[in-house]
């Protein structure tokens, strides 16, 4: 008992010892008397480097800091998309009409549209939500974003349109060639003879478009244009207990249907090329994939161009899985922007998507 005292005092000497040493090799304490420097020449704004903090040190704090941001809490997505109320009334408003049909794009600006089909004959209702936004890849190095999309309900034959383009990033004009092909696809489908279906008619269309997007281009004429780009298009038209959904593509821009079953891919050309960033387009292939297909009450199909499809297709997406949760009822127009808009380090490209409630 009588040795306990020395060796705790031993033990507090040896520790006073390692933290003389550790300090000494961090630069803390000094293992000599510096000489007292003669008088500077000039006056120096520069700060003393013994007042810096050990580089040690300065790493944790930044590493800290960067911890805290992550450990962060997200904001409340609902509350940030709710509508502002200022009245004490609440008016149920019925989805509006897409009336004349929407048509956007993303050179230089992101833009979104909305809107209910109501077909004559008693039939499943139709409810559209579409984004545009352009990619943080291009925002960063000031250039024109390339996607477009557009939606037009036909009501002489009570079927809805629904298309998507993605310029081809390597061409210059490619975003015009993208805006010609929603436009021309729009304006060609429902025009078609009634007797004629889209799936027999595709590869016809498609070859009609491809020459406007040609006839649009610097040089498109002369066989090289300066632009291209992938199409995407889907007919749904509303029965009674669903819809029954024709989808025609070229390119990796993709559709996929979410039901009950979760998500299966329509159209899917995605390394299709052989090479990275390889994909079909116009106007070089105007030989379109098609699909006939029923779609069930409570279904949604989504057309998108690869910078927000891809995140979905790969494997254990967890984009997929929040949708597949958040879309079990439409949301609301900002909601959807919100869903497009999603935050990931890898997805920077433009995103499009278009997504039809069956209901």
């Amino acid at each position: 008992m009588t040795d306990r005292p020395l060796v705790i005092v031993a033990l507090l000497i040896g520790l006073i010892v390692l933290l003389v040493v550790v300090a000494m090799r961090r630069g803390l304490l000094s293992s000599r008397v510096a000489a007292v420097p003669a008088p500077p020449a000039r006056v120096s704004l520069r700060r003393p480097r013994a007042s810096r903090p050990p580089r040690g040190l300065y790493r944790a704090v930044r590493r800290l800091a960067r911890l805290r941001f992550r450990l962060r809490p997200a904001p409340d997505q609902d509350r940030l998309t709710a509508p502002l109320i200022i009245s004490d009334q609440h008016l149920d408003l019925p989805e509006p009409g897409l009336g004349a049909g929407a048509l956007v794009g993303c050179t230089g600006h992101s833009a979104w549209f909305r809107g209910g089909c109501t077909p004559r004959e008693p039939a499943a209702g139709l409810v559209v939500r579409g984004a545009v936004l352009r990619g943080l890849s291009h925002a960063v190095d000031g250039t024109v974003g390339q996607d477009a999309s557009g939606a037009l309900w036909h009501q002489r034959s009570g079927s809805l349109y629904l298309a998507v383009a993605d310029g081809v990033g390597s061409l210059p004009d490619s975003a015009r060639a993208a805006y010609t092909a929603v436009r021309s696809v729009l304006q060609e489908a429902p025009a078609r003879p009634g007797h004629v279906n889209l799936a027999e008619h595709a590869p016809q269309l498609f070859a009609r478009v491809g020459q406007a997007v040609s006839g649009s281009l610097p040089g498109g004429e002369t066989g090289a244009p300066t632009g291209a780009t992938t199409l995407l298009l889907a007919e749904i038209r509303p029965v009674l207990g669903g819809a029954l959904a024709v989808v025609c593509g070229v390119g990796d821009s993709e559709a996929w249907l979410l039901d009950g079953d979760g998500w299966r891919p329509i159209h899917h050309e995605r390394d299709g090329g052989g090479e990275e960033n390889s994909t079909r387009q116009l106007p070089r292939h105007p030989e379109p994939k098609t699909y006939s297909f029923e779609v069930a009450s409570g279904s949604v199909v989504l057309l998108a161009t690869d910078g927000f499809a891809g995140a979905i297709g790969t494997r254990r997406s967890p984009l997929a899985r929040e949708l597949q949760h958040r879309w079990t009822s439409v949301p609301t127009p900002l909601e959807f922007v919100t869903h497009v808009d999603f935050v990931d380090e890898y997805w920077i490209d433009d995103r499009t998507a278009v997504a039809v409630w069956v209901r």
